[in-house]
């Protein structure tokens, strides 16, 4: 979340348009602007919101190149490779209480990327995943006669010449020093690293070149695409035993829920005691995707959260006493979520389930959660910029993006979404090369930024560029605001006409975001005010969060 503190004013009227900007106005309060996804409300007065605006995001992954791996290197390979994986995993079949090695043998060099060289230094490593073995291991490269080349000892990095990759005909991963007393404990798992960058941080295979490429697209996901965004109004406290409620052996009042038991005994919030199958567990929309912190706040009373993933309970954590103990949930999870007695008991707990740290001693009672549905039927898309964005985020970074503005009661449209089909003419630059083929796309409104700097643009098959940026393939950039037009560099032997592009464009689903010339406002539906309307602020604290990983600004009073 992002806040910055307060302004004093004397005079009436509106100050502060910046997002995550905190002021106050003329003498009737002080108001609070925070911005973030979830959004912590502090000190809250207790009544409706000033504002909610949603922001859009769009997200997609993206590559350097590093990697020189073939993805389809098993392929090429002999030797136990069941016990690899595409992205150059290694994975123990059983137990090994002795010395092992283990070898991949294949054509000299074919597994690596067409693309390196001889002259130039990459780099090799072997890292364990999750543990720090004991016994001591090491990857080998071996030329053809069986000699060692270039070895990784330990997970350090080693360096070698793109000639001898080339020369490389088998791959050796030896353990030593094993012993039943420091065994290779099966499932181990172990990366293999092949990169042209010395520190060997992993990243997919894009043939050696940056991505998003046309040969390795990348998906654009923008928040809200499935169709609507839910956004969720609560307290701090998401453990869901309201004030009222009464169970078997507890009621759960505002300081915390009596529970009153003469032996062992587990209490569930959500769930039900059937822990090995999935009918024991139940949706719980209060916890999406994330972080949780999750608090007993009493002494020989445990929290429990267990959640049923992947066909399997997985105990997340627990608490007891003011131990807090952090959680993460995943998307698809369901939960058994529970308190336990270790033996008879009688008194208050104060446990809590919440989405930022918090004093565990500073106890909030369950809110009833208040939702609000709203539509977004072609999803909420924003364009990561360094400067001149429209919202800026609770990482500080900003985006140009399309709201949703509950204050005015208006959708505002700044980004566009082209889909390329058979109907779109491109055209063939003057300033393409023999190398490189620049074809361009018109005919439609777009923002034109500034020459010389990055391009508002998103694309699943090419990395945005520089306005004005005629260079090297793989760019998706913009013109000059004369020529108002986007272009695509490709290789210009692969693509060498404007039907060639296009054919292999409209196949492969060429896409991409764009900023408008004008901004587009269109007023939300009635029913959706009236929706919003419906919301308050919980005091001393709210928290407001969304299902889609929008960007949210809300405004509240804060108490005198």
């Amino acid at each position: 979340m992002r806040k910055i503190e307060p302004e004093f004013i004397t005079g009436m009227g509106y100050i502060g348009a910046s997002p995550g900007v905190l002021y106050r106005m003329g003498g009737a309060g002080e108001q609070t602007v925070v911005t973030g996804n979830p959004a912590l409300l502090e000190g809250v007065k207790g009544n409706r919101f000033t504002f909610l605006t949603l922001h859009g995001i769009s997200t997609q992954g993206s590559t350097t190149g590093a990697n020189i791996l073939k993805d389809t290197y098993l392929s090429l390979c002999k030797g136990g490779v069941d016990l690899f994986t595409a992205n150059g995993l290694f994975t123990a079949n059983s137990n090994y209480e002795k010395n092992v090695e283990f070898n991949l043998l294949f054509t000299e060099g074919s597994i690596f990327a067409d693309s390196i060289k001889d002259e130039e230094t990459y780099y090799i490593a072997f890292r364990p995943i999750g543990f720090t073995p004991v016994y001591r291991f090491q990857l080998s490269l071996k030329n053809g006669a069986h000699e060692t080349i270039a070895t990784s000892v330990g997970a350090i990095v080693a360096s070698v010449s793109g000639a001898v990759l080339k020369k490389t005909a088998r791959i050796q991963l030896y353990f030593f020093n094993v012993s039943g007393a420091i065994p290779i404990i099966s499932g181990s798992r172990f990366q293999m690293i092949f990169s042209k960058k010395p520190d060997c941080i992993y990243e997919p295979y894009t043939g050696g070149k940056p991505s998003p490429s046309p040969e390795y697209p990348q998906e654009i996901k923008s928040a809200g695409q499935s169709g609507e965004i839910g956004v969720t109004v609560t307290g701090t406290n998401l453990l869901p035993f309201e004030v009222g409620q009464k169970g078997d052996e507890f009621e759960a009042f505002a300081d915390g829920v009596q529970v009153d038991v003469d032996r062992k005994t587990d209490i569930y919030a959500v769930g039900r005691n059937n822990g090995n199958v999935e009918s024991g567990y139940d949706e719980f929309a209060l916890m999406t995707a994330g972080k949780y912190y999750i608090y007993s706040g009493t002494q020989d009373v445990y929290l429990y959260v267990v959640v049923w993933r992947k066909g399997k309970n997985v105990v997340l954590g627990y608490s007891v006493g003011t131990d807090a103990e952090q959680i993460e949930i995943m998307d698809g999870d369901k939960f058994r979520i529970f308190l336990r007695t270790t033996a008879a008991f009688k008194g208050k707990v104060k446990a809590m389930i919440t989405r930022t740290p918090m004093n565990a001693t500073s106890y909030e009672p369950y809110k009833p959660a208040q939702t609000l549905i709203i539509p977004t039927p072609n999803g909420l898309p924003g364009i990561p910029v360094s400067s001149d964005g429209n919202y800026t985020d609770a990482d500080g970074r900003q985006w140009v993006c399309d709201e949703v503005d509950f204050k005015k009661g208006v959708y505002v449209q700044r980004i566009g979404k082209r889909t390329i089909t058979s109907k779109d003419v491109f055209h063939k630059s003057g300033m393409s090369t023999d190398d490189v083929n620049y074809f361009s796309l018109g005919n439609f409104s777009l923002h034109i930024g500034t020459i010389g700097e990055k391009d508002v643009l998103m694309s699943n098959c090419f990395v945005a560029g520089i306005n004005h940026g005629f260079g090297a393939w793989g760019k998706i950039f913009l013109s000059s605001a004369f020529d108002g037009k986007v272009y695509f560099s490709v290789e210009a032997q692969k693509y060498p006409d404007e039907e060639t592009f296009k054919q292999w464009a409209v196949e492969n689903g060429l896409m991409f975001l764009y900023q408008l010339v004008d901004i587009i406002e269109t007023p939300l539906a009635a029913e959706e005010l009236s929706a919003y309307k419906t919301l308050h602020t919980y005091s001393p604290t709210t928290i407001v969060a969304n299902d889609a990983g929008a960007g949210m600004s809300v405004g509240y009073k804060r108490r005198k």
